[in-house]
C-alpha cells in the first residue's frame, strides 16, 4: 500500500439515459460556477442565480395538466419538456408550475431548463408503481441498492444535462411515499425504490427555495455530477421512514450545500462513492464538497454521514456551521471490509448537539454487500479527518470508534471538543458480539493538535488475551503532574490482590511510558500511582518485581486490572502530552453499566515521540 503516493486512475463508464426527447449536447457551461477547492476555500463562490431569467417561458396549465391532486398530470409535463427543448439553443426556458396539487408520475428534465414551482405549488408522486419505470442499475452500485436487478426511476430525473435549475418560491414536491415504506416493510417490493429527484452525469445544477417531503428513498440524489448546488431546503420525511436520505451526492465533485432543514428517517446529508467492487471498478471520487449550516434531526441516523457506499475514495470535504438535536449521531463514517476507497481530508467545524445519542462515530464493520464477489481484502483508508469546535448538551455517548483489523485510522485530529453527557451509553446501540467484543466510547474536551496515529488496531478489542474478564466502564481525565503521585518503576502492579498486567507472550508494547493515573472516590484521591518505568502489556504473571497497594474496597475498586487494560486502550487515541481532556472506556457486550462506579485519571507523557506516532496535525 502506498502511504506517501497515491495514483488515481479513473476509470470512467459512460452513463446511458434513453433520451424522452432529444438534448442537444452543448460544449459550454451556461450553468452554475463550481464550488470553490476545499482546500483553496471553505466557502462557496460564483454560485448561480436560481431566479435566473430564461427567454422562453411556459405554464404547465398550457399542457393540459390540472392541479387538482387527482389529476395524472405524466403526459403534460413529458408533452411541456419536450415542447421546450426546441429552445435550449436559444438560452433555454421555464417551466412555471402554478399553485395546486399536480399529480404525475416520473419526467424528464433537459438542459438549460429553469423548472420553477409557485409558492402553493405541490407536485405530488403517483401512489402506483407502474407511474415510476424501471431502469438500470447504477455501474457503479451493480445492482438496485435494495434488490438485485433494476430500480425504480426517481420522480424527476435527468441525465447528461448541462445549467438545470430546480427552484421556486418554496413550493413542494412530494412523493407520498408511505406506499412504498409499506411495500418495503411488507418486503412486497421486486425492484429498489425510487428517489424524489436523481440527477445522472449532469453539470451546473442548482437545486434551491424548495420543499422536499415523504421520498420514497433517498431524497436528493446527485450522482457523477460536477458543479451542484444546493441550497436553501426544507427536506422532511417522518424519523421511522426507512433510508429517507436529505441529500446523498454519490461520485460527485464541486459540490455546495448550504442553508437547508432536514428531518427524516435516515442520514441527513450522506456523501457516497460506488458500492464495493462496482464503485472500486467506476473509479470516481466524491471530492471538493462543501457544507454549511445545516440544521435537523434525525433518530436513527447521522446528521453528516460518509458511506457506507464509498469505493470510489470520498476526500476534500470541508463542513461549517451545524445544529443537529434529537438525533441518534452527530458525525458518523461508514465503512467496511469489501468496500476499498478511502476517506481522506475531511474537515469538520462549529458543531452544535443538543440531545444526540453519539457525538463521532466511525464504523468499520457497517453494511452488506452486493454479492459474493466482493473482495473481503479490499480494506477502507481512513485518515486525515479533523473534529474541531463542537459543543454538545445532553449527549449521551461522546465518541464511538469501530476499528478495522489491517487498516489504520490515520492523523484523526481532535480540537476543542466539549461535551457534556447526560447518561452514561446509548442503550439502543445494537452490536454484533461476534464482530465486537466490546463497546468503547468517549467523552470530554479536547484541546488543540491532537493528532492520533495509531497501532495496528483502533478499538479492535479483539486482541485482548483469551480469557480476558472485560472491560468496566471508566471516566478518564487529564490532571497535571502530582510530586506526590507514588512512583512505580515495575513491570507488574497489583491493587487489592489484582495484577494490571495478563499472562501474555512476554511481547512489550509499552504504551505506558511515563503515565500518570490514581483512583479517586468521589473526588477525594484516595491513591496516586504514576508509571514511569514504561509498563508493558504481555509480561509474565509473576516477573521479579511486583509493586502491591491496598486500595478502599468500594464495588472492589471494579478490578483495576480492567482499568489498566482501559487505560492501555486509551493511549493508543490519545497520542499527544498536555491538557488531554477525553473520557474514553470500554465495556463487555450488552453488560449493564454504572456510571460512577470507578474513575481513572492520566495524563499522557510528552515522550509520546518516542513510541513513533507522527504529531503533525
Amino acid at each position: 500500500m502506498l502511504n506517501a503516493l497515491f495514483i488515481e486512475i479513473h476509470l470512467k463508464v459512460k452513463v446511458t439515459c434513453v433520451q424522452v426527447v432529444d438534448v442537444l449536447l452543448l460544449l459550454a457551461l451556461l450553468g452554475a460556477a463550481a464550488p470553490s477547492s476545499v482546500k483553496g476555500s471553505p466557502k462557496c463562490s460564483n454560485q448561480a442565480n436560481s431566479g435566473e431569467i430564461r427567454p422562453h417561458s411556459v405554464a404547465i396549465t398550457e399542457f393540459g395538466a390540472v392541479g387538482d391532486g387527482v389529476t395524472l398530470n405524466t403526459k403534460a409535463f413529458q408533452n411541456a419538456v419536450f415542447y421546450l427543448n426546441s429552445f435550449t439553443r436559444k438560452g433555454g426556458a421555464k417551466l412555471f408550475v402554478p399553485a395546486g396539487r399536480w399529480l404525475t408520475g416520473s419526467f424528464r428534465l433537459i438542459s438549460h431548463l429553469t423548472l420553477w414551482l409557485d409558492k402553493d405549488a405541490v407536485i405530488l408522486g403517483s401512489t402506483k408503481s407502474d407511474d415510476w419505470p424501471i431502469v438500470e442499475p447504477l455501474p457503479s452500485y451493480g445492482r438496485g441498492r435494495e434488490l438485485a436487478g433494476g430500480r425504480h426511476r426517481s420522480l424527476i430525473y435527468g441525465c447528461d444535462l448541462t445549467d438545470i435549475i430546480i427552484t421556486g418560491d418554496n413550493g413542494t414536491i412530494d412523493g407520498q411515499g408511505s406506499i412504498w415504506w409499506d411495500w418495503f416493510h411488507s418486503k412486497t417490493l421486486n425492484y429498489t425504490r425510487p428517489h424524489l429527484l436523481e440527477l445522472i452525469n449532469s453539470t451546473g445544477v442548482v437545486i434551491s427555495n424548495l420543499t422536499f417531503l415523504n421520498s420514497p428513498f433517498w431524497t436528493i440524489h446527485p450522482v457523477y455530477c460536477s458543479h451542484v448546488t444546493i441550497q436553501n431546503l426544507t427536506i422532511l420525511a417522518p424519523l421511522k421512514s426507512p433510508n429517507t436520505d436529505g441529500i446523498d451526492p454519490d461520485s460527485s465533485d464541486n459540490v455546495c450545500i448550504e442553508d437547508c432543514y432536514i428531518s427524516t428517517g435516515d442520514d441527513l446529508i450522506s456523501i457516497k462513492s460506488g458500492w464495493d467492487e462496482y464503485g472500486i471498478s467506476y473509479g470516481r471520487p466524491s471530492r471538493n464538497i462543501i457544507i454549511h449550516r445545516i440544521t435537523g434531526k434525525t433518530e436513527t441516523s447521522a446528521g453528516i454521514a460518509i458511506g457506507s457506499e464509498m469505493s470510489g475514495g470520498v476526500s476534500e470535504v470541508h463542513v461549517e456551521d451545524l445544529h443537529f438535536f434529537g438525533s441518534k449521531t452527530g458525525i458518523r463514517i461508514k465503512t467496511s471490509p469489501g468496500r476499498g476507497g478511502y476517506v481522506r481530508n475531511i474537515y469538520v467545524s462549529n458543531m452544535n448537539l443538543d440531545g444526540v445519542g453519539i457525538a463521532l462515530r466511525f464504523t468499520s464493520q457497517y453494511g452488506e454487500h452486493p454479492d459474493e464477489f466482493y473482495n473481503p481484502n479490499a480494506l477502507p483508508k481512513v485518515e486525515r479527518i479533523t473534529f474541531k469546535n463542537i459543543i454538545g448538551e445532553n449527549i449521551k455517548t461522546a465518541g464511538l470508534l469501530e476499528g478495522l483489523e489491517g487498516e489504520k485510522f490515520l492523523n484523526i485530529c481532535l480540537s476543542n471538543i466539549t461535551l457534556n453527557v447526560s447518561s452514561f451509553l446509548d442503550t439502543s446501540i445494537k452490536f454484533n458480539s461476534k464482530l465486537f467484543r466490546y463497546l468503547c466510547f468517549g467523552e470530554g474536551t479536547v484541546p488543540e493538535n491532537i493528532v492520533r496515529e495509531p497501532e495496528t488496531r483502533l478499538l479492535g478489542l479483539e486482541n485482548f488475551p483469551p480469557g480476558d474478564p472485560g472491560i468496566h466502564p471508566l471516566d478518564m481525565r487529564s490532571v497535571k503532574p502530582d510530586p506526590t503521585a507514588v512512583v512505580v518503576p515495575l513491570s507488574v502492579l497489583v491493587i487489592n490482590g489484582r495484577h494490571l498486567v495478563s499472562n501474555g507472550n512476554g511481547s512489550m508494547n509499552p504504551l505506558l511510558r511515563d503515565s500518570f493515573f490514581f483512583y479517586e472516590d468521589k473526588g477525594k484521591r484516595e491513591q496516586r500511582i504514576q508509571l514511569s518505568d514504561g509498563l508493558p502489556w504481555d509480561l509474565p504473571l509473576h516477573p521479579p518485581k511486583e509493586a502491591h497497594y491496598n486500595l478502599p474496597e468500594k464495588e472492589a475498586v471494579l478490578e483495576l486490572w480492567k482499568a489498566f487494560a482501559t487505560l492501555r486502550f486509551l493511549l493508543v487515541l490519545l497520542l499527544k502530552a498536555g491538557s488531554v481532556s477525553w473520557v474514553s472506556g470500554c465495556a463487555p457486550y450488552e453488560e449493564k453499566h454504572d456510571r460512577n462506579s470507578l474513575k481513572l485519571t492520566f495524563q499522557i507523557s510528552k515522550k509520546i515521540n518516542s513510541l513513533g506516532y507522527e504529531m503533525s496535525c
